[in-house]
């Protein structure tokens, strides 16, 4: 291991079902197996890696055991994942056929390869074909038999066949991971100058119609960057269109879909997050229904599941004001919050979105009891967008439940936050949002509709300004708000209006 705390990582990632199948597995190789498990324990017990701790409960071999503990984790998983994966499958068929080949027994040999081969193109596994064939041509080679050169023929055409494909399937995989690149540094391109030099790297041929006929991950690998070209030319329509056949395509090759579920689901959410761009919530339940009723064969893809569909189930309910369900939304939250090991970020993003969709529905109440979760638990949140907008947001849903003493206390804790993480200058929206809601509190009641204008006002000055973006949309949601007050009406009654077609 190149870091010490690589087997810390390693540990954490593993899932409950993984953590169990490797304890029985240790337990099962004699007592060195039993020490190990003790270090495997105690690094799992750990919240922050501590290497000091763990040398004076070890000693001086820690190094070694770690090293010795994280190849055995990874030989469990080997043997873990094998029965449940059938590229897994494939490479030990191929392994097999090579033991029987060295054994002499070449018709065994044969069935196995025959067996992997079968798989292979259930697969589209182009790169194992090709391991096949030049095992196959092995074999025929030393067992000879009836058609030799007839054989030997067959399966140069297939090797050519083979190369070909993985060749058209890499050339578009070349263009993805091009594309991702692009991605990451700009998500849509604005400029004329950028969109021009785009234009000239990548001809729009190369995503229109291909020289040759596409199958299988050839064809997977053209539609995922065609989405990707469109997105970054800012052509909503084609990115819900490529992305809908992604998924159509995943549909089509079901043992692909089972092999390899993790990247469905990044395929699924993105089409989610294209619906999500052009406001077409309208097309979320059908989606989310399609995601949940998916049965993924382990924890993990379990929990990304629950994680994506969740995620979008409360965008729907925050962005269309609907309210029937929100209580099932709520109780699967808390359900999935228990059961799945979900990283703290996601976590974090989940349990503000459903105080979020409970203050929409104006539960002030339990939209507190929800932020509390960020407030007082996790020290180590790494995004600081979430915990300052947990704090704005609970200091309104405070607002709103009236009581003074609680108002003023929860107003000098955001103020220490913020200078905290440094967010305290009088100019920022952070800062501007708390004298906003301290002069609501003081202000007599013939006052207020006054300070609301000019609350809205302010809001509305920000999101005119191009060059002021506000995270999580709290601008929006505090326009909400105020809006509400001023029309004498619901904040879904706002939403709804804002939201509805023109």
């Amino acid at each position: 291991m190149k870091k010490r705390d690589d087997l810390f990582h390693l540990i954490k990632a593993m899932s409950k079902s993984e953590k169990r199948y490797f304890t029985l597995d240790a337990k099962k190789s004699s007592s060195k197996g039993s020490k190990y498990l003790v270090l495997f324990q105690a690094v799992n017990d750990m919240e922050i890696y501590d290497e000091a701790k763990l040398k004076k409960k070890f000693g001086k071999n820690l190094r070694y055991d770690k090293s010795y503990l994280y190849e055995a984790i990874m030989r469990s998983m080997r043997d873990y994942r094998s029965a449940n994966s059938y590229a897994a499958r494939i490479k030990e068929m191929i392994l097999d056929a090579q033991y029987l080949y060295e054994r002499g027994l070449y018709e065994q040999c044969g069935e196995r390869l025959e067996e992997a081969k079968e798989l292979a193109v259930v697969l589209d596994d182009q790169l194992s074909l090709l391991e096949v064939n030049k095992a196959e041509r092995l074999l025929i080679r030393q067992a000879k038999g009836k058609n030799y050169a007839t054989r030997i023929v067959k399966l140069v055409e297939e090797k050519d066949s083979f190369h070909q494909s993985v060749g058209v399937e890499l050339k578009y995989e070349d263009y993805l991971d091009q594309l991702y690149v692009d991605v990451d540094n700009r998500f849509e391109l604005k400029r004329e100058s950028e969109i021009k030099e785009f234009r000239e790297r990548y001809p729009s041929s190369l995503f229109e119609n291909p020289k040759v006929e596409l199958f299988g991950r050839a064809k997977l690998r053209f539609y995922q960057s065609c989405a990707l070209y469109h997105q970054l030319l800012g052509n909503s329509d084609q990115v819900l269109q490529y992305y809908s056949r992604v998924v159509a395509w995943w549909d089509e090759h079901e043992k692909i879909k089972i092999e390899e579920f993790h990247k469905y689901i990044i395929d699924i959410s993105n089409l989610l997050h294209g619906f999500y761009s052009k406001g077409a919530f309208h097309e979320f339940p059908k989606l989310i229904g399609k995601l949940e009723k998916e049965t993924p064969k382990n924890h993990h893809d379990q929990a990304v599941v629950f994680q994506k569909a969740t995620i979008y189930k409360l965008l729907y309910y925050i962005n269309t004001g609907h309210s029937d369900g929100i209580e099932e939304v709520v109780a699967s939250v808390e359900e999935g919050l228990d059961k799945y090991q979900i990283k703290s970020g996601s976590r974090n993003a989940l349990i503000f979105n459903t105080s979020l969709m409970l203050f929409i529905q104006e539960k002030f109440k339990r939209s507190i009891t929800w932020n509390s979760r960020i407030i007082k638990g996790d020290k180590y949140i790494t995004r600081r967008d979430i915990k300052n907008g947990v704090f704005l947001l609970n200091l309104v849903a405070v607002f709103e439940e009236g009581e003074i003493e609680t108002f003023e206390a929860f107003t000098r804790k955001v103020y220490r936050h913020l200078r905290k993480e440094g967010y305290s200058e009088p100019s920022r929206f952070e800062s501007r949002i708390i004298n906003f809601f301290k002069e609501f509190y003081a202000a007599p009641r013939a006052e207020l509709i006054s300070l609301y204008r000019k609350f809205r006002e302010y809001l509305n000055g920000l999101r005119q300004n191009p060059n002021e973006k506000i995270s999580l949309g709290l601008d929006e949601l505090f326009l909400w708000w105020v809006n509400s007050k001023l029309d004498r009406n619901t904040i879904i009654e706002q939403i709804q209006k804002t939201n509805s077609p023109k």
